[in-house]
């Protein structure tokens, strides 16, 4: 499976409420399907609305559905950096809208600042799935019926640059959904799956901050 990320601009800023009832919020395009993207694939409304509404129930609908500030480096929601919670979606025409409020946590601060500025922030999605070729001339890719989505928006500062980042770092790596743990871990030989059957969480987080460190080294050796 991979690692995918798509970006949008732009998001709208929204307050609600007076005095201590105020809440801050960004609204907009969250989830873009039926036509090709910036990364020149297209995401199927009937194959991948299932997928939608699961994440709306497991996620949304139980209040787990956080967002980051800035990408992370893996396909993990580190509370930590949480700067939001989706509260909503809905589909309008292919495309599915979204509506999240900000949080009083560190991170949520800086968004709520950065906003109150006048400010202009992208909004990416995160999520896993394989994808197939479809357009060989141009490299066009169809997101296929595994996909999961991890995060319908993460707030990025510069979409263009963090498109670049994920592209070259985390969308060349090949991953694996391990049901035990509810976690992907970056599939680095064919008997890695077996091994990780066998380890402890701890072990697993260990194993996977290793591998990315590994996973960087190459890239500096290369750009040497």
């Amino acid at each position: 499976m991979k690692y995918l990320a798509e970006l949008n601009e732009t998001v709208e800023y929204l307050v609600e409420g007076e005095g201590t009832a105020k809440k801050h919020y960004i609204q907009g395009l969250f989830l873009e399907f039926d036509s090709f993207n910036r990364n020149k694939r297209i995401y199927r409304s009937e194959m991948l609305d299932p997928n939608v509404h699961n994440y709306i129930k497991e996620k949304i609908d139980d209040k787990r559905a956080w967002g980051e500030l800035d990408h992370p480096d893996g396909p993990t929601i580190n509370l930590k950096n949480a700067s939001h919670r989706i509260m909503e979606m809905h589909k309008e025409g292919s495309n599915w809208h979204g509506k999240a409020l900000i949080t009083n946590t560190p991170l949520g601060n800086t968004v709520k600042g950065l906003l109150e500025s006048g400010g202009n922030l992208g909004v990416s999605s995160r999520g896993m799935g394989s994808l197939k070729s479809i357009q060989e001339s141009t490299g066009g890719l169809e997101v296929q019926k595994d996909y999961k989505i991890l995060t319908a928006a993460d707030i990025v500062s510069d979409p263009s640059a963090h498109g670049a980042l994920v592209k070259g770092i985390m969308e060349n790596v090949e991953w694996f959904y391990d049901e035990s743990t509810d976690s992907f871990l970056a599939e680095t030989s064919s008997d890695l799956k077996n091994k990780v059957k066998k380890m402890t969480l701890r072990e697993i987080e260990d194993t996977k901050t290793a591998m990315f460190a590994a996973f960087l080294n190459t890239l500096k050796i290369r750009n040497k």
